[in-house]
């Protein structure tokens, strides 16, 4: 069987099986997408209450709702788009199981951020953003926060055309601002974006080179997929940045 994508590229091809193998071939077809939407709730759910739980003296009930349906209204968006723009079998479970390792990772990596910033910046000029941001983050944001890093890495990041990262950053926000006033100004790549700098403005970098979006995405990659322990392919034209991102995160 072939399967073609978007642009009619052939994405794999398999060769016939043995006539004596054909009658135990069985089409199970696609999962439905309320199937997945199950699966997802299931998935997600034990992750983010295990969390929720380690804090439960600052969060109730209700927040835990608000965090749990965010998370999967923000995934569910996530994998139909990328479905549609791609092809059906670009993404599946899989990515729900690497979202719950991210989520864990960027969960205690923004609480050691807060500890820090916290300690190290008391006597910082108090125009200091970072200082301020993290300061300022609350419970409920950290897991928020959380979820929209993960989505970041897990999903925003497979997509390579610009337009059509834009588009989806769009449906994100939409799912945003249904968190309430505190979320209204908040745009989705805002918290990936001042972590991604963050991480490059602490690696050395030589003379000429230039902290451009295709840098910083790799080396954020790079970054969390190895602080996460989780295999990564970086795919690109000549000039992408990859073998200089890898150089760099080794050095530093």
């Amino acid at each position: 069987k072939m399967e073609k994508s978007k642009d009619n590229y052939l994405i794999c091809k398999v060769n016939p099986l043995p006539h004596s193998l054909l009658k135990f071939v069985l089409d199970f077809g696609y999962m439905a997408k309320e199937d997945e939407e199950g699966y997802i709730k299931s998935i997600i759910k034990k992750n983010i209450f295990k969390k929720f739980n380690n804090n439960e003296k600052y969060l109730n009930q209700y927040d835990f709702v608000k965090i749990f349906m965010f998370t999967k209204d923000m995934i569910i968006c996530a994998q139909n788009f990328i479905r549609e723009k791609n092809y059906i079998s670009s993404v599946s479970l899989r990515e729900i199981r690497r979202f719950n390792i991210l989520y864990e990772f960027f969960f205690e990596y923004l609480i050691n951020k807060k500890e820090k910033e916290e300690i190290e910046n008391r006597i910082k000029n108090e125009y200091d953003d970072n200082f301020y941001f993290y300061k300022n983050l609350n419970k409920f944001s950290l897991h928020i926060f959380s979820v929209i890093l993960s989505i970041f890495v897990c999903y925003y990041l497979l997509i390579d055309d610009n337009y059509t990262r834009k588009e989806l950053k769009e449906k994100f926000n939409i799912i945003i601002k249904k968190l309430g006033p505190d979320f209204e100004n908040i745009d989705f790549l805002d918290v990936p974006h001042r972590e991604e700098l963050f991480v490059v403005d602490n690696i050395p970098l030589e003379k000429g080179i230039a902290k451009n979006r295709i840098l910083l995405d790799n080396i954020f990659s790079l970054f969390v997929e190895i602080n996460s322990k989780i295999p990564i392919f970086i795919v690109g034209k000549t000039g992408y940045s990859k073998s200089l991102s890898v150089q760099l995160i080794n050095k530093a």
